[in-house]
């Protein structure tokens, strides 16, 4: 039963990622994938518009060295910026870079179209779905 239920998720998860990645480089993002993208959206809609380390490999599941090479390669490209904090140096948050800023609009504009494109399902579905599959983690933990 799970073999079947992880296939099912592996397809939509591969092609739900390539239609972000496509989206991205049509606006000529070329290079940067449905992680780092998902980073950038945690940034712009997270409460203080920034998000530390940890903060991001809870929210995209991924190990802190992946979270790094993720994060690494969106400061190359001049989409965030990595700022100390003024009361614990040790604490350092990652935030959009005024590049990231200019085209936060578009990656708004990104997520809501893929999110409208995954509108095919209620709100109430959508949630039975959310409810089985932490069951399913939760069982396999």
């Amino acid at each position: 039963m799970y073999r079947e239920i992880s296939v099912l998720f592996s397809k939509f998860l591969d092609k739900y990622n390539n239609s972000i990645e496509n989206k991205l480089k049509q606006e000529n993002f070329i290079g940067l994938g449905a992680s780092h993208f998902a980073i950038l959206i945690g940034i712009i809609f997270s409460k203080e518009k920034r998000l530390c380390m940890k903060e991001i490999a809870s929210f995209i599941n991924k190990d802190k060295s992946t979270v790094t090479q993720l994060v690494n390669k969106l400061i190359r490209y001049d989409l965030i910026e990595k700022k100390y904090s003024e009361s614990d140096k040790r604490m350092c948050y990652m935030m959009l870079s005024n590049k990231g800023r200019e085209n936060e609009a578009l990656f708004i504009k990104i997520y809501n179209e893929s999110e409208a494109e995954n509108n095919i399902i209620t709100v109430e579905e959508r949630q039975s779905i959310e409810n089985i599959v932490k069951k399913l983690i939760i069982s396999i933990e």
